[in-house]
This record gives C-alpha cells, structure tokens and sequence, in this order.
C-alpha cells in the first residue's frame, strides 16, 4: 500500500541556493540574449531594444552591488544606446 503521508515543505526548503545574485544573473542572461536575437531578426529590432532596456536595471543592480564601476558605467552607457534605438525605429 502507497503512504501519501507527507509533512509541509516551505519554500526556502525546496529552494536553499537560490539567492537575489543568482536571481539578477538569471534575468541578465535570458533578457540579454532575447535581446541580441530579436535585434538581429529583420522587423523585430525596436522589439530587441526593449527587452534590452528592460535589462538595464538587472545590470545596474548587479554592477553596483560586485562594485564594477567600469561595468555599471557601461550598462549606463548601454542604456543610451539602447533607447537610442527605440527612437530610431519608432
């Protein structure tokens, strides 16, 4: 016979290594690379430039709390860039 007695299990217990660092890298990677893909498929590159920008903050968070302060004056810059796209394909 099967036992379907179980105790409650929290979160933190089902997920002890995950912490606000790997959670910031997660979202810079898939919302970087979403971001180079779509910039470089014809007629999706304003739709690139976004999900860059919507980045920018993951990058800025990430930057600031390693203290890379070349790194988070780059993303500062990206972000210009990043924009500046958006209006140029608007």
């Amino acid at each position: 016979m099967v036992n379907f007695d179980f105790e409650p299990v929290t979160l933190r217990e089902l997920l002890p290594r995950v912490t606000f660092d790997g959670v910031l890298q997660t979202f810079i990677l898939f919302s970087t690379v979403a971001a180079m893909a779509l910039l470089t498929t014809p007629g999706y590159v304003k739709a690139g430039c976004l999900v860059g920008l919507f980045s920018q903050p993951f990058w800025f968070t990430a930057t600031w709390r390693a203290r890379q302060p070349g790194m988070f004056l780059v993303a500062c810059i990206q972000t210009g860039f990043w924009i500046r796209g958006i209006v140029a394909y608007s």
